[in-house]
């Protein structure tokens, strides 16, 4: 086997081991920019939004909190959801969600009953998997079409 194609199994199983694996997830930033303003924006001020505790959804101020809270983390996902509301306002919202609603992942439900209410636009929803992850902006499709394009032509000659 070639040096390229070692390569190109050993990202393979990187990716899939990253991808596979599942985090506990204890607590995850709060906020929504109609009650907390600009500081639940990107970038997220960390010090100005409260933390939820994903076990009883508990407001907490501080990290310290998330070190003694004990859960079945392993059925919790820190969430940010971006969208245009109807009257123009751009909200964020982030915090805790089950992982699942109603058998699916939560940012496709979440994405489907955007897209069923018509209140919405530009919806976006990223989840991430460990503690406080998610203080940066939704992954959204466009961005996964690039970094494929990039990946594509990094690896054409493979």
């Amino acid at each position: 086997m070639s040096t390229k194609h070692i390569f190109l199994v050993e990202t393979a199983l990187m990716l899939s081991f990253v991808v596979s694996a599942r985090a506990e997830v204890s607590g995850c930033y709060y906020c929504n920019t109609d009650a907390d303003g600009d500081a639940c924006d990107t970038p997220l001020d960390t010090s100005s939004v409260r933390i939820q505790l994903c076990s009883n959804s508990s407001l907490v101020e501080s990290t310290t909190s998330i070190e003694s809270s004990t859960s079945n983390s392993s059925e919790f996902l820190c969430t940010t959801v971006t969208y245009n509301a109807q009257d123009g306002r751009y909200i964020t919202s982030r915090g805790c969600q089950s992982r699942n609603i109603s058998a699916t992942a939560v940012c496709t439900y979440l994405t489907l009953a955007a897209s069923s209410t018509g209140y919405t636009s530009n919806f976006a929803c990223t989840s991430c998997e460990t503690d406080l992850c998610n203080s940066s902006a939704p992954f959204n499709f466009s961005s996964a079409l690039l970094i494929m394009g990039i990946l594509i032509t990094l690896f054409k000659d493979f």
